[in-house]
């Protein structure tokens, strides 16, 4: 493992084969409503013209589909080893959230939430941009195994186009494949 340093005094973690990442001059940023920093570097394409690439997209390289994301494993977007890496679908990224990770939503599953109304656990899926209510239940095993079931069903049909098996560009090659 390898420690780059970054601007405000921070380092981001990488894998020893990629130290060369020590001679390019990264920083270490935020957004106004994100808590946790990125390692970036701003790289000048033409004279006029620059931009912006992300640590953790200069290790397992960009998902060609926007509908996919890099996601940070443990949750830390400053450690980028490629074991802490991988292409995920927005909402599977959004399953890896701090709150999910902690269990401090009402579920732990994805699809799943409590109803303080039906004082159930109620299950639900997203087909075409809108939500379908797949029942009530009294545990919250059984409505995430009504939820697995519904999304399997739905994918065998074809019917969650937002969710197809993301394709990637390997840093390092010239093939395209099917990623995790």
């Amino acid at each position: 493992m390898i420690l780059v340093p970054l601007t405000k005094n921070k380092f981001a973690m990488v894998d020893d084969n990629c130290e060369h990442f020590l001679t390019w001059k990264w920083q270490a940023l935020t957004a106004k409503n994100i808590k946790n920093f990125y390692a970036v570097r701003m790289i000048h394409r033409v004279p006029g013209c620059s931009g912006a690439v992300l640590m953790h997209h200069a290790v397992i390289g960009m998902p060609l589909n926007r509908k996919f994301v890099v996601d940070h494993i443990n949750g830390d977007p400053l450690d980028n080893r490629l074991s802490n890496l991988r292409i995920v679908s927005q909402r599977d990224n959004m399953a890896n959230q701090k709150r999910k990770r902690e269990g401090k939503t009402s579920s732990k599953y994805v699809g799943v939430h409590w109803s303080k109304r039906d004082k159930r656990w109620q299950a639900n899926i997203r087909i075409g941009g809108k939500n379908k209510n797949l029942g009530l239940f009294t545990s919250e095993a059984a409505a995430a195994k009504k939820y697995q079931e519904a999304k399997l069903r739905l994918e065998q049909q074809g019917m969650i186009p937002n969710e197809p098996k993301p394709k990637l560009h390997v840093r390092g090659t010239d093939t395209v494949g099917s990623g995790r």
